[in-house]
């Protein structure tokens, strides 16, 4: 009798037990990923040492940032993308990290949509607030269509100042999200990708990393888990990055491509009115909010370049155009993230916090397999410098062909419409008018600033210098005024249609 009784009341645990277990292997492919996790649970919680001296968080947001989702009109689109213009800034200016560096966001941009927006878009890049890359959905491709694809994306990025360096001689990389998690054709349908050697294409056509991972609970998601490792792609077989070599000091992988992945965990209930185990994978959704404890969750997760525990990498991911994510991507539960950030994980002394791009973070990963030490903060601009749209902001499509502290050369691609270029770090500060290329140069021995230029009608710029500007060839002075240390001089000028326009200026 005692038996029957025990029994009847195990039964709704057992049955309980069942169908979690049948939810989490079956339902959401637990069985691919549950028992690295565990692995890697074990190891970060008891076998791990105590890292020494002050722990370095690098806090990475990426966004599958696309504004015409749910079939949205372009007015609907571009009023999402001027949410964030208007909004984002009012909380990012307000947090700092170790480096006094406000939040960064790395928004993927779907390369197969309306392109037009980027121009919208490109205004937070050129504030401060981060950077653009390349996101991509496709299907039932193959090698050749996917290289073209991305071939031409890279040209239409490179137009509006995104995915292409701001150097002398400027280069394209970019870091890249599959769309519809199916990186490598690692559906089990197939659909939804169809290119067995993606990675291989991915490396060749200048993307720097894969930051698709995790994509727990989906089918795609990988063994390999809480890691920042290169993925040998094997071209006649799908998911090579299912395994791969993690990134260790002392050894830079050339050949593969770097995969950076944000966290993936267990989460078992709490004690807060959830009883039942969840899927911690770094999601930030209006109904998977930041909170204080998933924070320290993705903290422990210790993903990390093997052989430097004390730079703790921590991506995070979201879906932030759609209007009902807003509330939370745009609103308190945003603000209070960085708080708790800059409160518990930037102290000065065990932790110090730094807000990174995904192209910083490459860099410092990179950094790091060099045996680089230190703050990492001094690597985010490694191997590849800032793009384009981090200190030229533009109204039209153009080709940059060369920027650095003493010339900028760049051709305008819309050349019957009326352009304005704003230029952060160097003397040339606008130029705005019927402009078809222009060439900026400043000579130090001699104090001049040269400016060629090929456009019609009247054209204006200004320029910064440290003493007052004495003598303007080929233009005029418009106005000149002192602002703390730096003249800004405003000048105008005629220009003769179908002829090179030489303007001077010296102080």
């Amino acid at each position: 009798m005692t038996y029957l009784i025990w029994s009847i009341l195990a039964l709704p645990v057992f049955v309980t037990i069942l169908i979690l277990s049948y939810l989490l292997l079956i339902k959401k492919n637990g069985y691919i990923w549950l028992m690295p996790w565990l692995s890697h649970w074990i190891k970060t919680k008891y076998k791990s040492s105590p890292v020494e001296g002050t722990t370095h968080i690098l806090f990475l947001f990426v966004d599958h940032f696309e504004p015409q989702n749910g079939e949205a009109s372009k007015p609907q689109a571009i009023s999402r993308i001027k949410k964030w213009l208007n909004q984002y800034p009012l909380i990012a200016k307000n947090h700092h990290d170790a480096d006094g560096r406000s939040p960064q966001h790395t928004w993927f941009y779907p390369c197969e949509k309306d392109l037009s927006h980027l121009l919208y878009l490109a205004d937070l890049p050129f504030n401060g607030f981060g950077e653009i890359e390349l996101h991509l959905h496709h299907d039932n491709d193959n090698s050749g269509t996917l290289r073209r694809k991305l071939e031409i994306a890279k040209k239409e990025f490179m137009k509006r100042g995104a995915c292409i360096t701001a150097e002398q001689t400027p280069r394209q990389y970019y870091g890249f999200i599959h769309g519809n998690w199916a990186l490598d054709n690692s559906r089990r349908d197939g659909k939804w990708c169809g290119v067995n050697d993606e990675l291989t294409i991915l490396k060749q056509t200048g993307c720097f990393a894969d930051f698709t991972m995790p994509s727990a609970p989906h089918q795609t998601q990988t063994r390999k888990i809480n890691s920042i490792y290169y993925a040998k792609d094997d071209p006649r077989k799908p998911k090579s990055h299912n395994k791969g070599t993690d990134a260790t000091v002392g050894n830079r992988n050339r050949t593969d491509l770097l995969l950076v992945q944000g966290p993936l965990a267990l989460s078992l209930p709490n004690g807060t009115g959830r009883w039942y185990p969840s899927i911690e994978n770094g999601e930030i959704a209006s109904d998977n909010p930041p909170t204080p404890k998933r924070i320290d969750q993705w903290i422990n997760s210790q993903i990390h370049v093997k052989g430097r525990p004390n730079w703790i990498f921590i991506k995070v991911h979201t879906h932030g155009a759609p209007d009902d994510q807003h509330p939370v991507l745009l609103g308190k539960p945003l603000d209070e993230m960085f708080s708790y950030l800059e409160s518990k994980y930037n102290d000065g002394k065990n932790y110090h916090l730094h807000y990174i791009t995904a192209r910083e973070a490459f860099n410092i990963i990179k950094a790091a397999e060099d045996g680089k030490e230190g703050n990492p903060g001094n690597y985010r601009d490694y191997i590849i410098p800032p793009y384009s749209n981090t200190r030229i902001k533009a109204n039209v499509l153009h080709i940059l062909k060369s920027y650095s502290k003493d010339r900028l050369d760049i051709i305008n691609l819309q050349k019957s419409r009326r352009c304005v270029f704003q230029i952060k770090k160097g003397q040339l500060e606008k130029i705005e008018g019927m402009i078809s290329m222009f060439r900026f140069r400043r000579h130090y021995k001699e104090r001049m600033l040269e400016l060629n230029i090929r456009g019609k009608n009247k054209i204006y710029f200004s320029v910064r210098t440290i003493k007052q500007v004495q003598t303007i060839v080929g233009g005029e002075l418009v106005k000149s005024r002192r602002i703390n240390r730096y003249f800004i001089t405003n000048v105008s000028a005629n220009l003769n249609p179908g002829m090179n326009n030489r303007i001077v200026i010296r102080w």
